[in-house]
C-alpha cells in the first residue's frame, strides 16, 4: 500500500524534525508498507532519518519498497550524552511495541506511545537519569 493522505494526517514534508546533536529515540514508519515499523538512537535525529530513507541507515530499513519512511515520534532531553539510556530506551520500545503485537494490539498509536512508558522505566531504573527532560514527541494524531 502506497501513502494516500487520507490514511495518515501528515506528509513527509511537513515533519519538522530538530537539528541538533542532543541524542533522540526513534519511531519509524514505512510509507510503502505500514506494517513495518523501525525504533533506533541516535545523536542527530534529522539527520539519522535522510539516511534511512536515502538507504544509508540500518539494513533492515536498506530495502527500497521499504522506503520513505515518516517519522513517527521521537523521545528528546538527553542533552547530548546518555548513549546507554537511549540504547536503553530504544531496546524497552521495542520489546514493548514487539508484545503488543504479539498480544493482538496493531494499533500504531498505542506502539508509539508506548515510549513514554520507558521513559518512565528509565527513570525508576536509574536515579540519575532524573535529571534529565526526556519527552516523547509525537507526530501524528490518533
Amino acid at each position: 500500500t502506497i501513502y494516500q493522505p487520507t490514511n495518515y494526517p501528515f506528509r513527509i514534508c511537513d515533519i519538522s524534525l530538530p537539528n541538533c546533536n542532543t541524542g533522540f529515540v526513534y519511531f519509524l514508519m514505512s510509507i510503502r508498507n505500514p506494517n513495518f515499523t523501525y525504533i533506533g538512537q541516535t545523536i542527530c535525529v534529522s539527520r539519522r532519518i535522510r539516511q534511512h530513507n536515502s538507504g544509508y541507515g540500518s539494513n533492515s530499513t536498506t530495502p527500497l519498497p521499504l522506503r520513505p519512511y515518516a517519522c513517527l515520534a521521537y523521545i528528546t532531553g538527553f542533552d547530548g550524552r546518555h548513549r546507554e539510556a537511549r540504547e536503553n530506551i530504544e531496546r524497552e520500545w521495542k520489546r514493548k511495541r514487539d508484545f503488543l503485537c504479539r498480544n493482538g494490539n496493531h494499533n500504531v498509536y498505542d506502539w508509539v506511545g508506548a515510549g513514554k512508558d520507558c521513559i518512565e522505566d528509565l527513570y525508576v531504573a536509574n536515579e540519575l537519569l532524573r535529571h534529565l527532560d526526556l519527552r516523547l514527541v509525537m507526530l501524528f494524531e490518533n
